[in-house]
């Protein structure tokens, strides 16, 4: 029998309906069911190019597009290029593989901008879906926006972190606390031992020269050759001449390690909320003692502190630790460019109302897409290992507890310049 059957009506529940109407109202039904789904349904047809099939009305609450903004093969354009540039190779690979792997399904998670260039964070439930004959076709999904969700689980983790980080750091202060105080001690005994070796080589020094003269006087001229060859063979003019110079050194030693020692003392004090009267400058010193070293390995520092700073009322602990952060963040950045000639400035500035610390370096830089996302939890450019992504989000969070502000102005391969603002 050849053409085309015609139906008329369909057996249900027991009766009979005309088709027209029972695919009118399954439609309406599928239709009402769709719309109470909290989330944005859609398929996708793999084509040349790829084609949206359908998606619900829900898109315009999550993208600010309307559902026929995004409809066809400029629909599908314009629905991928909202995934964020950062996340768009990943989010591609995963929908191909899943048209490769098919019939699959996955979950994946990104950011997307909206049409008023908003960061939205959505949960994509997506499934690839074989036609008839096994070939691979389509793309369905039910796409979430979970991004109240997303804000609070990384709030969470920003606070669980901050507070294992600050326990790590009672735990180191009270560690470095502990061994300043047991250097302090011997550090005394030697600065003061040094002192009197220093001191009484002075005095044996004028006795020998007494003692020359009054022997020069004899007259025994084998004994002066004798003193002569003793000068000599003890290498005297040499002792006279390079001992002050060691004495200084050793000096210095001590004074670079005691300083050293009441830095750390200052960093393990650490009264959390404590509000004092804070001399920026001071802390800044007492920061860079602590970094000078790390500091030096990669880079020349240059400071300059303004003279007319006003104090501030801060957590002295806490602000030292934001100012230690963006010297790390600097240092990295120098680090990872390798170059000879890494450059760090540091410098205190009165911005009335504010007071001002400048943190430049000349290292990698960051772009726009990078910058954007610095202060963000768990953000890190380095490889796994290489750093936590949370000492510029710490950072900025414990200056904003003082009313101040922690901003960045960066150069891809050029630098980066960190301002926190403090009010006076």
């Amino acid at each position: 029998m050849t053409g085309r059957m015609s139906v008329d009506r369909l057996v249900l529940g027991g009766g009979s309906v005309p088709v027209e109407e029972s695919l009118g109202e399954q439609v309406d039904r599928l239709s009402a069911l769709v719309a109470c789904v909290p989330g944005v349904v859609y398929r996708i047809e793999r084509a040349e190019p790829w084609r949206m099939v359908f998606v619900s009305d829900a898109i315009e609450i999550v993208t600010g597009f309307a559902a026929q903004e995004l409809s066809g093969a400029e629909g599908a354009d314009r629905f991928f290029a909202l995934t964020c540039p950062r996340d768009h190779d990943r989010v591609l690979e995963a929908r191909t593989r899943l048209f490769d792997e098919a019939p699959t399904g996955d979950i994946i998670g990104y950011w997307l901008v909206d049409a008023a260039g908003d960061r939205r964070y959505v949960a994509d439930h997506v499934r690839s879906v074989c036609d008839r004959n096994g070939v691979p076709r389509w793309l369905d999904g039910v796409l979430f926006d979970m991004t109240d969700q997303r804000i609070a689980a990384r709030e969470v983790e920003r606070l669980q972190a901050e507070l294992q980080n600050r326990e790590r750091l009672n735990s180191l202060g009270r560690l470095a606390a502990g061994v300043a105080h047991e250097m302090n001690t011997p550090l005394q005994f030697a600065g003061d031992s040094l002192t009197f070796v220093r001191d009484a080589f002075d005095e044996l020094l004028l006795a020998f020269d007494e003692q020359r003269q009054l022997l020069a006087q004899v007259g025994d001229e084998a004994l002066r050759e004798q003193l002569a060859a003793s000068d000599d063979e003890h290498d005297i003019d040499y002792v006279r001449e390079r001992a002050p110079v060691a004495f200084t050194r050793a000096a210095s030693g001590i004074a670079r390690v005691s300083e050293l020692v009441n830095a750390l003392e200052a960093f393990a004090h650490d009264s959390p909320g404590a509000l004092e009267q804070v001399d920026i400058n001071r802390e800044l010193a007492t920061t860079l003692t602590i970094a000078r070293a790390e500091i030096a390995s990669v880079a020349a520092l240059e400071t300059s502190f303004a003279s007319d700073l006003p104090t501030v009322s801060a957590n002295a602990a806490e602000l030292r630790q934001a100012i230690l952060a963006l010297i790390n963040n600097a240092v990295a950045a120098i680090a990872e460019t390798g170059r000879k000639d890494g450059r760090l400035e540091i410098a205190s500035r009165h911005v009335p109302p504010t007071v001002r610390i400048e943190v430049t370096d000349n290292g990698c830089g960051m772009d726009q897409d990078v910058e954007q996302h610095a202060f963000d939890p768990f953000f890190t450019t380095h490889d796994v290992g290489g750093g936590t992504g949370l000492g510029l989000t710490l950072a900025r969070a414990a200056v904003a507890k003082h009313g101040g502000t922690l901003t960045c102005d960066s150069v891809p391969k050029r630098g980066s310049t960190f301002v926190i603002g403090l009010p006076t």
